[in-house]
């Protein structure tokens, strides 16, 4: 079978991309994929040093933490609430810097786990740098890529596509052009994935 088109639109920043991209690699043993990521920072906003989760209101940090904690564990998957809001922008474009170098789902994954499992600040360039380096990229090349910005623009530009494609929100996710919004669990993903390739079947 000719793997599935997915486009994917997500933030390292965003716990709902988490727990959306968990229950994706769930299907993976049983489906094919051809998965396109596009990075789009949600808080450009913040400063690079990151911010208090307490920018946000407090009230409503804790709502989301109440909702994301219960869909985390019925859906079996771990996550820790973080205490700190890193802007991502250099995160992405660490991601953008390992996608070049063959690397980009191992180093995704590293990144996504290191801020909802780790506790580590992913807007930090040595935390990136070491987190590259634990994927098998050149920790200096990436340092000067991120020192002299040169995936800066790629983020810019994936933000404006995106917004382009209508996203607005993340996690997006396109499977041959069926749009799903937000954390969804395995079964709603499954089921538009079969969707899809009965539109596969129509269109032969």
């Amino acid at each position: 079978m000719t793997p599935l088109a997915i486009t994917l639109y997500s933030d390292f920043l965003c716990p709902y991309c988490y727990l959306l991209e968990q229950n994706l690699k769930k299907l993976a043993a049983s489906y094919r994929f051809d998965i396109h990521w596009t990075g789009f920072e949600i808080h450009p906003e913040l400063p690079p040093g990151g911010a208090s989760p307490s920018v946000l209101g407090e009230a409503g940090w804790d709502a989301l933490w109440e909702r994301l904690g219960a869909l985390a564990a019925e859906w079996k998957i771990p996550i820790r609430r973080p205490e700190h809001l890193p802007n991502t922008h250099l995160a992405l474009e660490a991601a953008e810097f390992a996608r070049a170098q063959g690397k980009l789902e191992e180093f995704r994954d590293l990144v996504f786990k290191a801020y909802f499992l780790e506790a580590q600040d992913i807007g930090d360039h040595q935390v990136l740098r070491g987190l590259g380096e634990r994927v098998g990229l050149d920790g200096a090349a990436l340092s000067k890529a991120l020192d002299e910005e040169e995936f800066f623009d790629t983020v810019q530009d994936n933000r404006e596509k995106a917004l382009d494609d209508l996203v607005t929100v993340v996690p997006v996710l396109l499977i041959e052009g069926l749009r799903l919004i937000g954390a969804q669990p395995v079964e709603e993903i499954e089921r538009m994935i079969q969707k899809a390739l009965e539109k596969r079947k129509e269109a032969n």
